[in-house]
Parts: C-alpha cells; sequence; structure tokens
C-alpha cells in the first residue's frame, strides 16, 4: 500500500529537521520515514505497526514544543511523530487498517469472508473474529447467543462465502477455522468454501469444513502428512512422532468424511504428498464442482504458474524473507544513523580547521609586524650611534683646535691645583699630540693644562 504525497512530506520534513536539531525518534523511525519518504509500498505489518506507534504517542502532542510558535518548536515529539508520516499518516494509516479488518462483506443475506494468508495465528484470528458474526436463521429461531452478540431476524444470513487461497500453515490454528466454520453450519448457514486457487496443506482442511467446495478452474488442493521438527532425546522424539501420526489421522478422517474414501487410502496419498487439479479434486471428492475464470482477469503469475516443488521453495522463501525484513530495516536504520554522525563529526573538524586557519594567519600578521618594528627599532639605535659619535668626534676636533689657538696666541696656560697629579692633568706639546682623539678630548674635559 503506497504512502501519499503529504505523508512524503511530512517525513522528509522530520528528516531534515533531525539531522539539524539531533534530536527526535529512534533508528526504527529513521527507517520507517526513509520509506514513506520514497512511497515506498508498505505490508500489512508495517501498518499495524504505524497504528500502534500514532496510538501510543498521541499524548506527545499535548508536549510543549509540539505545535508552531510554541518554545522548543519542534519538539523530539514533533519530530518524531513527522519520521511516521505526522498527521496525514496517521489518517491513512487508520483507513487502510479499517480497511483490512472489514474482511467481511454481507449483502442480500449473504456474507463472505476471505483467507489469503499464511495460516498462523494472526490470520485466524482475524477471520474467526469475523466469522463469528455471522449466523442463520436456526440461531434466531433456537434464541442463540454468542459473546456480545444474540441472533436476531434482521441480521441473519442465509450463506457465507469463504474465500481460500493459501499454502496452509499451523494445524492447530487452522483447526479453529476448520471448527468454526462447522459451527457456523450449526447457527442455520450455509458455507461455500471458494478455493481461488491454492488449498495446501492445512488450507485444504479448512475447505472440508464448508458444506460445498468450489475450486478455480486453474486451481489447485495439495494433501500430504503432518510435519514439524522438535530437539530431544529418543523418547521425546518418539512422542513426537507419536502426535505427527495421531494429527495426520484426525487430518485423514475429515478428508474421508468429505469424500467418502477409505481412510487407508487418504494416508496413502497424503504419505505421498498428492496435488491435485481442479478435475483431479472434484473427480476424488475433494471438491464439489469448478467455476470457470475465463471471464476474470489474469494475471501474469496465473500464466506462469510454478509446479508444486516450486510453489512449496516459494513459500519458504517467502516465510524466511518475511523473518528477515525487520533486521534489514534495523541495519538499514542504524547505517542511517552513523552516517549522519559522520557527517556531524565531519562538519565540526572542517569548522574547527577554518578557526585554526584564521589564528594561524593573525599569528602570522602579527609576525610580520612585530619584524617591520623590530627592524626599525634596530635602525634608529644605529642612528643614534652614529650621530653620538659624530657629536663626540666634532667636540673633539673643537677642543682640538681652541687648545691650538690658545697656544698660537701665547695665552698661558690654566693654574694647576696642587693636590692634582701633574703626570695626569698636565702634558707637555709633544705629550698632547701623541694622544688620540678622544684621549685628548678627555684630557680637555679634565681640566688637562699644556705645560
Amino acid at each position: 500500500m503506497k504512502p501519499t504525497a503529504e505523508m512524503a512530506d511530512e517525513a522528509r520534513q522530520g528528516l531534515a529537521w533531525r539531522a539539524e536539531y539531533n534530536r527526535g525518534g529512534t533508528a526504527v523511525g529513521v527507517a520507517r520515514a526513509r520509506d514513506i519518504s520514497n512511497r515506498v509500498n508498505l505490508s500489512t505489518d508495517t501498518i499495524r505497526r504505524m497504528a500502534s506507534y500514532f496510538a501510543r504517542h498521541e499524548v506527545d502532542k499535548n508536549a510543549e514544543g509540539f505545535r508552531q510558535g510554541e518554545k522548543g518548536y519542534p519538539s523530539a515529539g514533533r519530530i518524531a511523530w513527522a519520521l511516521w508520516g505526522g498527521d496525514p499518516g496517521k489518517s491513512w494509516t487508520n483507513q487502510q487498517l479499517k480497511q483490512l479488518e472489514n474482511m467481511i462483506t454481507i449483502e442480500n443475506k449473504a456474507a463472505k469472508v476471505k483467507l489469503n494468508d499464511h495460516v498462523d495465528k494472526i490470520s485466524v484470528d482475524k477471520v474467526i473474529e469475523e466469522i463469528t458474526k455471522v449466523y442463520g436463521m436456526k440461531a434466531v429461531e433456537n434464541h442463540y447467543a454468542f459473546g456480545e452478540i444474540v441472533a436476531c431476524a434482521e441480521n441473519a444470513v442465509d450463506t457465507l462465502e469463504i474465500e481460500i487461497h493459501t499454502s496452509g500453515g499451523s494445524v492447530f490454528e487452522g483447526g479453529r477455522i476448520y471448527n468454526e466454520l462447522k459451527s457456523l453450519r450449526k447457527r442455520g448457514v450455509y458455507v461455500t468454501a471458494r478455493i481461488n486457487t491454492l488449498a495446501a496443506s492445512m488450507g485444504s482442511v479448512i475447505a472440508m469444513g464448508a458444506d460445498k467446495v468450489e475450486i478455480a478452474s486453474n486451481g489447485k488442493i495439495m494433501i500430504h502428512e503432518a510435519s514439524g521438527g522438535m530437539q530431544g532425546d529418543s523418547e521425546d522424539l518418539a512422542r513426537y512422532a507419536a502426535l505427527l501420526e495421531e494429527i495426520s489421522d484426525d487430518i485423514a478422517e475429515i478428508y474421508s468424511e468429505k469424500t467418502g474414501m477409505e481412510k487407508y487410502k487418504i494416508r496413502k496419498m497424503m504419505k505421498s504428498e498428492t496435488w491435485m487439479s481442479a478435475k483431479q479434486a472434484v473427480e476424488m471428492g475433494f471438491a464439489d464442482e469448478i467455476f470457470d475464470t475465463k471471464a476474470k482477469a489474469m494475471s501474469i503469475l496465473d500464466k506462469f504458474r510454478p509446479d508444486a516443488a516450486l510453489v512449496e521453495k516459494v513459500t519458504g522463501l517467502e516465510a524466511i524473507l518475511a523473518d528477515t525484513e525487520n533486521q534489514v530495516t534495523e541495519i538499514s536504520a542504524q547505517l542511517v544513523e552513523s552516517q549522519n554522525y559522520l557527517a556531524t563529526a565531519i562538519s565540526e573538524l572542517t569548522e574547527a580547521k577554518s578557526i585554526v586557519a584564521e589564528f594561524e594567519s593573525k599569528i602570522t600578521e602579527l609576525s610580520a609586524e612585530r619584524d617591520t618594528a623590530t627592524s626599525e627599532l634596530t635602525a634608529s639605535k644605529e642612528k643614534i650611534t652614529e650621530l653620538e659619535s659624530a657629536v663626540t668626534a666634532a667636540q673633539e676636533c673643537a677642543n682640538i683646535k681652541a687648545l691650538e689657538i690658545a697656544a698660537q696666541a701665547g695665552l698661558a696656560p690654566l693654574e694647576v691645583d696642587p693636590n692634582e697629579s701633574e703626570s695626569t692633568n698636565t702634558k707637555t706639546r709633544a705629550e698632547f699630540n701623541q694622544l688620540n682623539a678622544k684621549q685628548k678630548s678627555d684630557f680637555c674635559k679634565n681640566g688637562g693644562k699644556i705645560v
């Protein structure tokens, strides 16, 4: 059953929210959203799980942040709700579930119910739930009541048609439908089993519970011994073998009652796993008449109907696929979850690298400014040193020139302090001329005298 476009939009919104806010839903919810957003056909079991989810989480709609404009929108509950298809998904699921539940139709005092599934507890419970709603005038006359239903003439039906298309399944669950059909006949309803197109294994036993068995012209009936498997010691296996033998004998009794054949002949057919065409089934008494399917559109599968061995293999493969479907869905959801986490980590790493690159660029810029300032400072210091040397040299030259002018002018030497050392503060002209420029400058600064 294909989800609607509105459901797909909700699922896509839920996935986008979850990626943005990193909250809401589970791995299963993510997997469900992926299927819905791609509008993949959903199985009956999936629809029932969706109905269960919406029923459990309806209360989440009362929490703050579920509706737009509220604080914290979209809340985790709102995101999870969207992953399952949101309100459109809930409406669609309830509609599909209602159609599934309405397996029985009643018109003009005739009822019809279908068994088009593997015979297990779930399918049998649903069929029996519908059959128990049916009763005939005999039940009305006897004031029959069952459960909450009281037989009344207005709701009585004359006939029930059960359409059968099944490869079989549980003996005990199938026996419940068989017994229910027998009980229904006692309530005054004429039961017709319509085989369209396969009644194999326990499916054929169920058909025997009807007043009349019709089979499609291309239909098949298969009967075989009861089978099963167990583990244990020799006594356990012996008891189990005895149980299977007892079950097979009970089934043979049912076939014998319908066909009129002797039970030992039936057992021989069961041990050989006998497949019957529609014509053979009528000839042996397993069916009462053949209905023509030519007026109906034939599916491509009918044109390429496989042989019995292939049918059995396909049935087994379908069961295996059904068992592994949830595992595949779970693994796919976990993969999506891991991919989301990886994408988030990569995004955070990229952002961190960008920040580091920005800091490195700033450091490089500051280092260049520091190097420029250092170079300028060094040049300034060198210039100052150069200027100081020039000033010192000028002072020295001035002092020397002054002394030379004074000497040429015949100026008397300055008085020498008797406490000062003559060797330090007095020089002859020859001694003074032997001094270098700095020594001459220092000599003049210290009050030296030429004698």
